[in-house]
């Protein structure tokens, strides 16, 4: 491998059992995170899912699931998280060249074969 050769990025699998929903000035649930046309509702701090609070039948079940899947493919030098959409050469924090052929998407990714944590941390 000559040293122009880009690395492979790394895929990490965090998942959290529950949600960590972005909060007011208050402490309370920031009903106004996500908001879009008439819709309006929380959103996590970690995963970024969101829901509308008008749209789902049980606001505080919806509140309640999990779990929070903070999955991604990150720099194999700076840990700084890279984009498999747009499969940029480089690093946008470091520069590494980075090596996309052969990197499956993340919907193909299996959590047998690669890194695996699941966070107990709320």
């Amino acid at each position: 491998m000559c040293e122009s050769a880009g690395k492979k990025p790394v895929w990490v699998s965090e998942v959290y059992r529950k949600h960590k929903w972005r909060l007011d000035e208050d402490g309370n649930i920031d009903e106004f995170a996500m908001e879009y046309d008439y819709h309006n509702g929380p959103a996590c701090e970690r995963c970024h899912e969101s829901f509308c609070m008008f749209c789902v039948k049980d606001y505080e079940a919806e509140l309640e699931k999990g779990p929070c899947d903070c999955s991604r493919y990150e720099c194999p030098t700076c840990h700084h998280e890279v984009s498999f959409c747009f499969k940029k050469p480089y690093c946008a924090d470091c520069g590494q060249k980075l090596d996309w052929q052969d990197v499956k998407s993340p919907m193909d990714m299996s959590k047998e074969n690669h890194m695996f944590t699941e966070v107990d941390d709320v």
